[in-house]
């Protein structure tokens, strides 16, 4: 075991010498790490902000001197924690599990002494104001001490839990509030596609501060889908769209045989998407709304892969194309589904687009012969396929009480 002695330069200047086996110790902002140069160097540093200069030693002795005043100097281990008291004087704290164990022996009753007693009344000040107001905090504001919840003063009130699907009756999940640097990826790792679509949002709505809901057993939502795998209306057609408003899901049936389905966003409240039978009537990749803009307000709204399927007596065409999925009900009327690749080219997030079934849904509907011919300009569609759109938007629970 290597020993370090501070002793006194001066009254204002320390020298900090530590012999080591073989390896030497360096200062950063929370106090000592191994280095790994070979051979050992030699530091020396003039200053209170760390060193200056090095020379090229071959010896493994590190020495900085600090222009400190003792009880500066005292005070700048003891706060960051790197001094601790022992039997015989004081060890170092901050050294990593591997670096080589130091043993700090000072005696330090002449930087005691010196230290004035108005300094430790100062700091007593302090500790009992900082208690004084987190006691505060409590009992005035309680939320802000509480357990994490989704915010009452959330205007979004993004609370997935509080949506009541019915095909998840049989699945068991459980309520997460998504905290500070969690998101989908790192919660669930390669079974964040699984979540993301069992919640019906996008990796862009999915924030600290809002609740989601996570499978007990993520087996049981791999192949998640609250479509049937037959549907008896679709049997005599080549294609067939099924949206279920209920579900927030649609299904794409070919003679009555689903083959693929993902989430969706229809209407809110006030802008319901209309139901019945309708067929879609025209095609454009490249479609933008005449109406709305991005939450920035600097474009039109993206609705790249629009297929659309009505235009109502005021001339409001309905579509169904890329957009935002928030996990609920979100659009102006028409239906949104997932197009990362569009968030990537609009928002710059995410980085890694993974979730395409706009594009996925609008091939198919147009056809091979068509997707490959397309130009990206509105055409209209001859004979496309029916679209169903069936059901009421899904129930919302009333919060739980706190």
């Amino acid at each position: 075991m290597a020993l370090i002695k501070l002793a006194p330069n001066s009254l204002s200047r320390k020298t900090f010498a530590a012999r080591t086996p073989g390896n030497v110790l360096m200062r950063n902002s929370v106090g000592f790490v191994k280095s790994n140069f070979l051979p050992p160097l030699q530091w020396e540093g003039r200053g209170g902000d760390g060193f200056t200069s090095l020379n090229d030693h071959i010896n493994p002795t590190l020495t900085l001197t600090l222009s400190l005043r003792e009880r500066e100097y005292w005070d700048f281990f003891t706060r960051s924690s790197i001094l601790i008291p022992d039997g015989s004087g004081f060890h170092l704290n901050r050294l990593p599990d591997h670096a080589t164990e130091i043993a700090m022996k000072w005696d330090f009753t002449t930087v005691w002494g010196r230290w004035p007693s108005g300094l430790w009344l100062h700091r007593i000040i302090i500790v009992i104001m900082g208690i004084a107001i987190v006691v505060a905090a409590t009992v005035v504001a309680p939320k802000s001490t509480a357990d994490p919840a989704a915010s009452p003063e959330d205007r979004a009130k993004e609370d997935l839990s509080r949506y009541a699907y019915p095909s998840m009756e049989g699945i068991r999940w459980k309520a997460h509030f998504v905290k500070p640097q969690e998101n989908l990826e790192r919660l669930f790792g390669e079974n964040w596609v699984a979540v993301a679509r069992f919640n019906r949002i996008d990796r862009r709505h999915t924030y600290p501060g809002m609740t989601i809901k996570i499978p007990e057993n993520m087996e049981e939502i791999q192949d998640y889908t609250p479509m049937a795998a037959t549907y008896e209306k679709a049997r005599e057609h080549p294609r067939y769209i099924l949206l279920n408003i209920t579900e927030q899901w649609l299904g794409a049936y070919e003679y009555g045989r689903l083959v693929f389905s993902m989430p969706a966003a229809t209407g809110i409240d006030g802008h319901l998407t209309p139901t019945g039978l309708f067929r879609v009537e025209a095609y454009h990749r490249k479609h933008t709304s005449s109406l709305y803009k991005t939450h920035k307000g600097d474009a039109q709204y993206p609705m790249d892969y629009a297929i659309r399927f009505h235009i109502d007596k005021e001339k409001v065409s309905y579509w169904i194309h890329a957009r935002d999925l928030h996990g609920r009900p979100a659009s102006h009327g028409c239906v949104g589904v997932f197009d990362e690749a569009m968030q990537l080219r609009v928002y710059g997030v995410p980085d890694r687009p993974a979730l395409e079934d706009a594009k996925k849904l609008y091939a198919w509907v147009i056809g091979d012969l068509l997707y490959a011919e397309d130009d990206g300009t509105q055409k209209l569609l001859p004979d496309g396929p029916p679209l169903e759109i069936t059901g009421e938007l899904p129930t919302r629970l009333p919060p739980s009480p706190r």
